[in-house]
């Protein structure tokens, strides 16, 4: 009888291993204070990770749609940037917040993996948002005030990429009107920010400046800054803002049958004021059996081929 007993106690004690805690499938629902998530995981931290991905989707879903992301544009000083960012379909998901201040209210491990119960409270996650706003705001700033004292092309290139902080702004104003309704935020400075880039991109004139040998490589880097839609001229120009100069030395030999070009070109930008702000040293080589114009050709492309597997700026000596 005691056998039959133990054996019963081991079967129901196993079956209880093999379903989904209860506080689990009956998990509370959120409240004006709290944002709660269950998730069940390969193990804890598994688990712990997947409930708070679930709380940014509850933010995703009242923010991931166009509508809504147009309002929050609109109300964001109703500028055009902002409705071209929102045109642009801003993908929330990429945005989610690196929450602070979970909390982990239940927890239980079975033979089906790893259960947990989480919650965040929104004014935490107000706090947070603000504090990424403001941060966003005073990098901006920062930004408009080092212009003053920087190179125009070099500030440009820093902050080209400030619409992408744009759009995290933009995310982070939705989520906290999720969390709390009655908040606004604008953010001017990054507006002012998009709009100086904007500007300077637009004022950017570049003068290349080579000799016969150089006449292609020119011509390539003159298609280069246009695929930038960046300006420039061979020409002199009184707006032009800065200098690029292309010094080639051209060495040749013959190996056998093969007659062998090399370029070995110096590459500079200076400013107005006749500061260097970047250089490079790019050699190419090219051969033939035909001769050396064939095997110029191929130093031509060469040289062409680097520019296209390095990039624009690092092949000009800018480290971005």
């Amino acid at each position: 009888m005691k056998r039959i007993i133990l054996i019963l106690s081991i079967l129901i004690s196993g079956c209880a291993t093999t379903e989904k805690p209860v506080w689990y499938t009956k998990s509370n629902s959120d409240t004006e204070l709290y944002i709660y998530s269950v998730a069940q995981g390969r193990s804890l931290s598994h688990a712990k990770k997947i409930a708070i991905n679930n709380i940014n989707e509850k933010l995703w879903t009242q923010v991931d749609s166009s509508f809504y992301m147009r309002d929050v544009a609109k109300d964001n000083n109703g500028n055009s940037t902002s409705n071209s960012l929102v045109d642009n379909k801003i993908n929330t998901k990429t945005a989610k917040l690196t929450l602070n201040g979970v909390e982990y209210l239940k927890s239980e491990e079975n033979e089906l993996g790893s259960f947990v119960e989480a919650r965040v409270k929104k004014p935490l996650i107000k706090k947070q948002l603000i504090s990424e706003l403001q941060q966003l705001n005073q990098n901006a700033e920062s930004q408009l005030k080092a212009l003053k004292h920087s190179d125009t092309l070099l500030w440009w290139l820093n902050n080209q990429n400030s619409q992408n902080l744009k759009k995290d702004a933009l995310v982070r104003i939705a989520m906290l009107s999720v969390v709390a309704p009655k908040e606004s935020f604008n953010t001017k400075p990054l507006d002012e920010l998009l709009l100086k880039l904007n500007t300077v991109k637009s004022s950017l004139l570049i003068q290349i400046k080579s000799n016969n040998m150089n006449e292609k490589t020119a011509s390539l880097l003159s298609d280069k800054f246009s695929s930038e839609k960046i300006a420039t001229t061979r020409t002199y120009n009184k707006y032009t803002t800065h200098y690029l100069s292309l010094i080639s030395e051209h060495r040749k030999n013959i190996v056998g049958d093969a007659y062998i070009s090399t370029l070995i070109t110096e590459i500079k930008i200076t400013n107005k004021k006749g500061k260097i702000i970047s250089s490079n040293e790019i050699i190419s080589s090219g051969n033939s059996v035909t001769g050396y114009k064939m095997a110029n050709e191929g130093a031509s492309r060469h040289f062409a081929q680097q520019i296209d597997d390095d990039g624009l700026w690092k092949s000009l000596g800018i480290n971005q």
